[in-house]
């Protein structure tokens, strides 16, 4: 900036004399610029964003998938690949990937499969971005993804540690689905409590569709071996360290694919592991801190609210009985023993339990399910077989959590417009259709899963 031009804009008079004495206002105009670039570089650094893409014999996806990422908008940002040892020729198609991404690509390969969790938790060293975002390897992102979540953690405050867009549904075959209603349509706020509440009722926090900050969702990593609601868990422990942001822009599709990890596993091994999770959040430090912050007028409400989903979630069973059992044990002690629901709670649950569902054999199970593997080079296996059924059929057996719930939305969206048809609305529409729906069937229902007011 001319010294000139500085003078000019201070108001004051200046003239060829004055040259040689306004060095030192050359001087503060060159820290301003080198302070400015500075501030500016930080800001972006800060703001930069890692896409973290698992890959498990997924060569039929990896053309789609590269198209997906080159056709971004928005290109600042880092790419890690992980080859999760696929048997197929992966690998060597992703050695042309570092000519395209050069610089801004790291790939890795694991020695043998270890989970997708497990695949996250060995090669997290590599991410050296503050956000990053996971992508499965038959996902579709549309060509403003990236920069919508730039955007969304730009606009954040600091204490945002969870950005996120909406997101669609595709079939096996890449056709579009209609997806499900979204809890986060159902509240404009933003708090801890509430966002924890939402989550526990209902996943609302759509997964792949989020940028998370990496200094904490580093400490977040469930047991490797982990093949069902590891979101879930994540999730909830996220909500001590922050507040969500949702972008409410659909700029991806999720694909229901029959053949990925999550759906892989038996439907017990899945009961059994959402249950497990929770029974984890419920005993983290994470939990207990958000305990902390809660108001001693809205401590009831909040046990309250517990219960609540717990049942919304699970239905009536004996692992729902357990698992309210662990939470209000938790928050009983956390509230020094002062809120009495917590205390009564305990007591009436502790009673209900049938101590011959207590097996020993389900309590090495259970110990296993909760603790988990933390050995993430022991390789993936089934935590529980098709012939453990028996063992658990007391303690596990129930209806599928939210079947009931599940049934009442399709019957919602699907008797005004057929799945053909909602799938080719534009997301604005479709939400416009879905939301006064939505209201009215959360009046209607209050245990339904986007119920998740409770102050």
């Amino acid at each position: 900036m001319p010294v000139r031009n500085i003078y000019t804009y201070l108001g004051l008079s200046y003239c060829g004399s004055c040259r040689r004495k306004c060095w030192c206002l050359q001087l503060l105009c060159l820290l301003f610029t080198t302070g400015f670039k500075f501030f500016k570089e930080e800001v972006i650094r800060s703001n930069r964003l890692c896409v973290f893409v698992g890959i498990y014999n997924g060569a039929q996806y990896l053309d789609r998938l590269f198209e997906s990422l080159m056709d971004q908008v928005d290109q600042d940002f880092e790419l890690v690949v992980i080859d999760n040892a696929s048997g197929d020729e992966s690998w060597s198609k992703l050695q042309s990937w570092k000519n395209t991404f050069n610089g801004r690509i790291k790939l890795s390969r694991n020695q043998s499969n270890v989970g997708a969790v497990g695949s996250v938790a060995s090669n997290f060293e590599l991410v050296d971005c503050d956000w990053i975002t996971f992508m499965h390897q038959d996902d579709i992102y549309l060509n403003n993804h990236i920069e919508e979540l730039r955007r969304g953690i730009m606009q954040s405050e600091p204490d945002v540690v969870a950005v996120s867009t909406s997101m669609g549904s595709i079939d096996s075959l890449g056709k579009r689905r209609l997806g499900p209603p979204r809890a986060n349509w159902m509240s404009n706020k933003n708090d801890k409590l509430d966002n924890f509440i939402q989550n526990l009722r209902i996943q609302s926090l759509p997964y792949p569709a989020t940028a998370y900050k990496s200094e904490f969702f580093g400490t977040l990593f469930p047991p490797s071996d982990l093949t069902s609601s590891g979101d879930t868990e994540i999730t909830l422990r996220l909500c001590a360290f922050g507040k969500f942001r949702f972008v409410d822009r659909e700029t991806m599709y999720y694909r229901e694919n029959p053949m990925s990890e999550s759906h892989s596993i038996n439907e017990l091994e899945r009961r059994i592991g959402m249950a497990a999770g929770l029974c984890r959040v419920f005993c983290s430090e994470e939990f207990k801190s958000l305990l902390c912050q809660i108001d001693v007028s809205e401590r009831s409400k909040f046990v309250s609210a517990i219960n609540d989903s717990i049942n919304v979630r699970f239905n009536s069973s004996p692992i729902s009985t357990f698992i309210r059992l662990i939470a209000n044990e938790v928050m009983a002690t956390q509230f020094g023993h002062k809120e009495p629901a917590s205390i009564t709670n305990a007591i009436e649950l502790y009673g209900a339990l049938n101590a011959s569902q207590a097996s020993i054999i389900s309590e090495q199970r259970l110990e296993l399910l909760v603790l988990g593997s933390r050995d993430s080079h022991v390789g993936r296996q089934r935590l529980i077989s098709d012939s453990d059924s028996q063992n658990f059929a007391s303690l596990a057996e129930f209806p599928r959590p939210n079947d009931v719930d599940i049934d009442r939305r399709k019957m919602v969206t699907e008797k005004l417009f057929s799945n053909k048809l909602a799938a080719v609305l534009p997301y604005r529409i479709r939400k416009s259709i879905l939301f006064p729906m939505l209201r009215i069937y959360v009046r209607l229902n209050r245990r339904s899963p986007w119920n998740h007011k409770w102050r």
